[in-house]
C-alpha cells in the first residue's frame, strides 16, 4: 500500500494532509507577505508617476465641509508619502530662492544680512532632503511592484496546490498572521533604524553649523535663538562687518533646517517602533499557531496509527488524502 500511495500522490499531484497543511501555511504567508510590503509601498510612494499637491492639504484640515476635505484628500495623498515630502520640500525651496533674489544686491544693515543668510543658508539642507525624497519614493515603487508580485504568487501557488478545501482553515490564517505580523515589524525596523540614523546625521550638522556660526561671531552662542539675536542685533554683531554678519546667517539657517529634519526623522521613527512592536507579537502569535496546529495534528496522526494497531513511525509521511 505504500508503494501504491506514492505512486497515487506522484502522478495524481496530491499530497499528505501534513504537507497540504504546510503548503497551505507557507502560501498564505507568501501572499500575506508581498500584500504588506505593497501596502507599505503605496503608502510610501503612491501611485507611480503622479505627482502630489501639497498645498491642498489645508483643504483636508481646515475644509468647511467634507466634500472640500475629500477633494483636497486626493490631490495631496495620491503620491505617498515620500511623494507629498518632495513636493512640499520643493515649494519651500522655491520660496527661499525666491527670497533670496528678491533682496539681492539691495542695501541692508547687519542683522538684515544676518536674516538673509539665514534664509540663504536653508537651501543646501533642502536640496539634499529633495534627493532623499526622491530616492525613498522610487523605493517604495519597486517595493509596490515586488510586493504585488510576491501576493501574486502566492496566490498561483495556492491555487495550484490540490489541497482539500476543509484544510485551509486555521493553518491558511495563522500563516497569513505570521507573513503579514513578519512584514510589518521588518518593515518599521529597518525605517526605525534608517530614520535612527537620520536623526543623528542631521543633529551632528546642526551642532556643527551653529558652532560655525559662533566662530564668526563669538557673541552669537549656540543656546541663542535666531529671534534672539535679530532683536538684540546691534550688540550681537558690534564690531562684526555685513559680510561677517551674512556668513553667521548662512551657518545659522543650515543649522535651523538641520535641526528642524532631525525632530522629524526622530518623531516619525517613534511611529515606526509603535508599529514594530505590535507587528511582532502578531508573528510570533502567527507562528505559534502554525506550530501549534502542527503539533495538534502529530498527535492525531499518532492516535490514529495506534488505534489500528501500528507504531506511528510507521505511518507513511506521503499518505494520500
Amino acid at each position: 500500500m505504500t508503494g501504491l500511495a506514492e505512486l497515487t500522490a506522484t502522478y495524481t499531484g496530491r499530497v499528505s494532509k501534513a504537507e497540504s497543511r504546510r503548503r497551505d501555511a507557507s502560501n498564505a504567508a507568501l501572499t500575506a507577505s508581498g500584500a504588506t510590503v505593497a501596502g507599505a509601498g503605496l503608502l510610501g510612494g503612491g501611485v507611480p508617476g503622479v505627482r502630489a499637491d501639497s498645498s491642498r492639504l489645508k483643504d483636508v484640515v481646515h475644509g468647511p465641509a467634507v466634500s472640500d476635505r475629500l477633494k483636497g484628500l486626493a490631490p495631496s495623498a495620491r503620491a505617498g508619502v515620500f511623494g507629498y515630502r518632495h513636493d512640499a520640500h520643493k515649494r519651500a525651496l522655491d520660496e527661499f530662492v525666491g527670497e533670496r533674489d528678491y533682496y539681492k544686491n539691495s542695501k541692508a544693515n547687519r542683522t538684515q544680512m544676518f536674516q538673509r543668510g539665514k534664509t540663504v543658508g536653508k537651501i543646501n539642507p533642502e536640496v539634499e532632503v529633495l534627493r532623499h525624497m526622491k530616492k525613498a519614493r522610487l523605493a517604495s515603487n519597486a517595493a509596490l511592484a515586488g510586493g504585488v508580485g510576491l501576493a501574486a504568487y502566492g496566490v498561483k501557488r495556492a491555487k495550484g496546490d490540490d489541497v482539500r478545501k476543509d484544510e485551509r482553515r486555521s493553518d491558511g490564517y495563522m500563516g497569513a498572521v505570521a507573513g503579514g505580523g513578519a512584514s510589518v515589524a521588518g518593515v518599521a525596523a529597518g525605517a526605525d533604524k534608517l530614520l535612527q540614523g537620520q536623526a543623528r546625521r542631521w543633529d551632528a550638522k546642526a551642532d556643527d553649523a551653529y558652532e560655525q556660526a559662533r566662530r564668526v561671531v563669538p557673541r552669537l552662542k549656540p543656546e541663542m535663538k535666531s529671534d534672539e539675536a535679530v532683536a538684540s542685533g546691534r550688540k550681537v554683531f558690534r564690531g562684526k562687518s555685513k559680510k561677517q554678519a551674512e556668513q553667521a546667517g548662512l551657518h545659522r539657517g543650515y543649522g535651523t533646517q538641520a535641526r528642524y529634519f532631525a525632530r522629524a526623522y526622530r518623531k516619525n521613527a517613534e511611529w515606526a517602533r509603535k508599529v514594530r512592536d505590535p507587528a511582532a507579537v502578531a508573528a510570533l502569535v502567527g507562528a505559534g499557531g502554525v506550530a501549534y496546529q502542527g503539533a495538534k495534528n502529530h498527535r492525531t496522526k499518532v492516535a490514529r496509527a495506534r488505534a489500528e494497531g501500528r507504531k506511528w513511525r510507521d505511518v507513511d509521511k506521503k499518505e494520500v488524502l
